[in-house]
């Protein structure tokens, strides 16, 4: 079978593009099920460590689902592109991404959920310091200046015994 999206539509062959258009929608679906399993996992990990489930986390995996999608119909624009110069077969782009969502998703099922919180936590600290960047600089300057006290205060002790 060879994938010429739009051939077939020129050709009036709408039972081969049928075909193909099911083959695309299986890959969607795989993907899309690629993510439940993680948000599943996500939401069981977190009622086990009795953590607060809020709307926050639901959001990352609509976000993180449209990302997906959006790259993935790229790719299958690509497939399409190719299809015209009678190159490929198969939607081979739209099969690679789903692989690596695929294996992305399967990566985040199987991270601790300790390891995720400790990022978590480092997002939300450089959050508060980038927020508080003057504060930062002016703590900054005064260990800075603390500092350079103590070191003339040791070099006077020195010069004082020698």
């Amino acid at each position: 079978m060879v994938f010429l999206y739009i051939i077939d539509l020129i050709d009036k062959d709408f039972a081969s593009l049928q075909t193909k258009i099911y083959i695309i929608i299986a890959l969607y679906i795989v993907a899309f099920f690629a993510v439940f399993l993680d948000f599943l996992s996500g939401v069981h990990k977190a009622r086990k460590h009795k953590d607060l489930i809020s709307s926050s986390g639901y959001r990352r995996s609509v976000d993180k689902a449209v990302k997906y999608v959006n790259l993935m119909a790229c790719f299958t624009l690509i497939d399409i592109v190719l299809s015209l110069f009678n190159t490929v077969t198969v939607p081979f782009a739209t099969i690679v991404v789903v692989v690596i969502v695929c294996a992305i998703e399967i990566k985040s099922i199987w991270e601790r959920y300790d390891e995720k919180e400790k990022v978590r936590d480092a997002a939300k600290t450089l959050s508060v310091v980038l927020k508080n960047k003057k504060d930062l600089a002016k703590l900054l300057e005064a260990l800075s200046q603390t500092e350079n006290e103590k070191n003339k205060e040791k070099q006077t002790n020195k010069n004082e015994i020698s």
